[in-house]
């Protein structure tokens, strides 16, 4: 019965409950849209870093690994390519632009072995021409820069170190690998630490996985702190504005919701004397003239 009621209610005033209910309705989603956007975008990233990693990872358990082990792993049997990983941020500097001359952007060294390390489809170039002074860009970049194979463009390092870089690949993005790829020796001597944050390595086809996952264990024993893991122990850098606005999201709405709370409390009741209310008089008191009129105690 309260059902059909609650039905015919909602019927009889379509009017009331559309306006009741939009307002919740678009509430709710407006804040799930923006508490879950960055943890979305975050996963992706990792997601897609993934997919595009070919067999093996080695990475350090306090930090970064050496770069040359890059070079060293490509002398174990069964190691077709490997390449360092060396995580930084660039700024393009578009000085023909107008509004938005300066554009920031994950940016990754590498080796120009990196198409056999890594599943990036280029879409013109070639990443074997990625040495020196050279750059990749992913089409996102490219397009957003107005530049192709055979351009220049003008990058500001991590440390403000200005290069003007010749692009030789363009590439599809991936949200794992940012949307720069420079050679690793031009980038590692502009990171703090100078370490790469992980080494790629892919195998040859017929190649026994097993000896090469040794020849590899081998090959870190001598570098204290390194493991060597499949595709799922790669992480790759976040951006950090990203995180920021994440948190940034998660505090606004923990204080909407605070708000909205308070607003929903009723006023509390003031307070009132013990004793004084409701309480009987003494009549007669009054009439003999030992209180005075306005007292009022309490009946005994």
């Amino acid at each position: 019965m309260s059902g059909y009621l609650a039905a015919a209610n909602s019927s009889a005033g379509s009017r009331r409950l559309a306006a009741a209910a939009t307002p919740l309705v678009l509430t709710i989603g407006f804040a799930t849209s923006q508490f879950y956007t960055q943890s979305t975008l975050i996963d992706a990233t990792q997601v897609q870093a993934r997919a595009a990693t070919t067999d093996f990872v080695v990475t350090g358990q306090a930090g970064g690994v050496s770069a040359s082990l890059s070079a060293a792993a490509r002398g174990i049997p069964g190691v077709a390519a490997s390449t360092p990983l060396v995580g930084t941020e660039v700024v393009a500097i578009d000085r023909a632009a107008v509004q938005e001359p300066l554009s920031r952007s994950t940016a990754y060294g590498v080796d120009s072995s990196v198409g056999l390390a890594l599943r990036l489809p280029v879409s013109s170039g070639a990443f074997t021409d990625l040495r020196g002074d050279t750059v990749a860009l992913s089409e996102t970049e490219a397009s957003w820069l107005g530049k192709r194979v055979g351009d220049r463009v003008e990058l500001a390092l991590g440390d403000d170190t200005v290069i003007n870089p010749r692009v030789v690949a363009v590439f599809e993005a991936n949200l794992g690998f940012g949307d720069v790829l420079l050679p690793s020796d031009v980038v590692l001597p502009h990171t703090t630490d100078r370490l790469a944050d992980a080494v790629l390595v892919s195998t040859a086809p017929n190649a026994d996985h097993a000896a090469v996952a040794a020849g590899l264990r081998g090959l870190v024993s001598q570098h204290p702190g390194s493991i060597v893991g499949d595709r799922k122990a790669l992480n790759v850098a976040q951006d950090n504005q990203l995180e920021a606005n994440a948190w940034l999201n998660r505090l606004l709405l923990g204080s909407c919701w605070r708000t909205s709370r308070s607003r929903r409390r009723p006023p509390s009741s003031p307070s009132r004397p013990a004793g004084r209310e409701n309480s009987p008089c003494c009549a007669s008191s009054v009439g003999r003239g030992d209180r005075s009129p306005g007292c009022c105690v309490p009946r005994r």
